[in-house]
């Protein structure tokens, strides 16, 4: 009776070990599915982090070289009016040195208070309408001053306001607008600069090859090619981030204040 005994308690434990094991079992097969799960899931980001790398590559390169273009023009018209204007209403318009400093004087002080008044209209004005409506200004008072200067004076004093009103925003806010779409680190800052660098380059280099056939007259001739081109730029770079560059806004970039320093 006792060996009865005792195997019955013998086959009662191994039947309990038993029916512990399949627990354990189970929580290792789904302890292995769900490692399995979360692998692919892994694979899966990393593959959709890299076709979001290769998709911003693909934007980033064409989206700086069209920036770095408008770059350029933008500085030939700003190195060009500021430095040239003078000398253009001395020997195109016969006016006195002393009334082409007041010119002058005139173009940066309206350079100058918009530059200022900038910083507070971006945080009330949308960037890129503030910066569609600057190029328009630009080239909407290049056209006057560059074909009808001579049909009275005031169209150089006003045009020189405008054109300076205009032209101070243009490259801290297309900076702006171009964080909207690439991430703005040190490098990129200096492709703009470099844009800019450039045009500083061939601001004389342009006047020195039309300044024979055409006079002090070529620099507006300049300027207005410039402000086409810029303007033009503007709106195919608008196109193109809207239709490619959307899901690639970076969320922390430099604001008009910090760009302007």
């Amino acid at each position: 009776m006792s060996f009865l005994a005792g195997l019955s308690f013998f086959w009662l434990f191994l039947m309990d070990q038993n029916g512990k094991a399949k627990p354990q079992e189970q929580n290792k097969e789904e302890d292995n599915l769900l490692n399995e799960k979360q692998n692919d899931k892994n694979e899966d980001n990393e593959e959709e982090e890299l076709g979001e790398k290769i998709d911003e590559v693909r934007f980033r390169i064409p989206f700086l070289a069209g920036i770095f273009t408008f770059q350029v023009a933008n500085t030939v018209m700003e190195l060009n009016y500021g430095t040239f204007i003078m000398t253009f209403v001395v020997q195109e318009m016969g006016w006195s040195k002393r009334t082409g400093n007041d010119v002058t004087s005139v173009y940066f002080t309206g350079y100058m208070v918009a530059r200022l008044l900038g910083i507070v209209l971006v945080k009330v004005i949308p960037i890129q309408v503030l910066l569609s409506s600057t190029c328009i200004l630009t080239f909407a008072s290049l056209i006057p001053i560059t074909f009808f200067a001579h049909a009275h004076s005031s169209i150089i004093w006003i045009c020189s306001v405008a054109i300076g009103l205009a032209m101070s925003t243009i490259f801290p806010t297309s900076c702006t607008w171009a964080g909207e779409y690439i991430k703005l680190s040190k490098k990129t800052i200096s492709t703009f600069h470099m844009g800019a660098s450039l045009g500083q380059v061939m601001t004389p280099v342009l006047l020195n090859i039309f300044y024979g056939d055409y006079g002090i007259v070529s620099f507006m001739y300049i300027m207005f090619v410039a402000s086409c081109i810029e303007l033009v730029l503007y709106v195919i770079l608008q196109l193109f981030a809207s239709l490619y560059g959307g899901h690639l806004k970076s969320l922390k970039n430099p604001t008009y204040s910090e760009l302007n320093n």
